[in-house]
């Protein structure tokens, strides 16, 4: 898996936002990650800065302020390029919320929360961004 250049992780637990972190440093995913507690953060930092174009984003759904289906609401309509891929990263377990995650062009998968091991996240994810 080659290594992406920057991943935004937006998700409103501190414990769940450091887990990811990890994972992605042991798996080598990206060189540099960046932290939003909610979407309305994360939406800011597109608004801020019209060049800011993560590779990936690890999105979960229930966040207060603006949730995930509302970040990627906005976020398709005014900032998603082909380049800024969305793995939901969520512990709900409807398959609605899976369902409705794969109408948004630029989700490219669903992962419920908690992976069991490292070796799972980057299987997973491998499989994602090979599709």
């Amino acid at each position: 898996m080659d290594t992406l250049t920057s991943i935004l992780i937006v998700d409103d637990s501190e414990t769940d936002r450091y887990l990811l972190k990890r994972f992605i440093k042991k798996t080598n995913l990206a060189e540099k990650v960046l932290e939003a507690e909610n979407g309305q953060e994360a939406y800011t930092l597109f608004d801020k800065d019209p060049g800011f174009e993560p590779d990936m984003i690890f999105l979960d759904i229930n966040m207060p302020l603006m949730n995930g289906f509302q970040f990627l609401d906005s976020f398709t309509g005014k900032h998603s390029s082909k380049k800024t891929r969305v793995i939901m990263f969520s512990s709900s377990s409807q398959s609605s919320d899976e369902e409705k995650s794969k109408t948004y062009p630029c989700v490219i998968g669903f992962i419920t929360k908690h992976p069991k091991d490292v070796e799972e996240f980057s299987k997973t994810v491998s499989q994602f961004l090979a599709s």
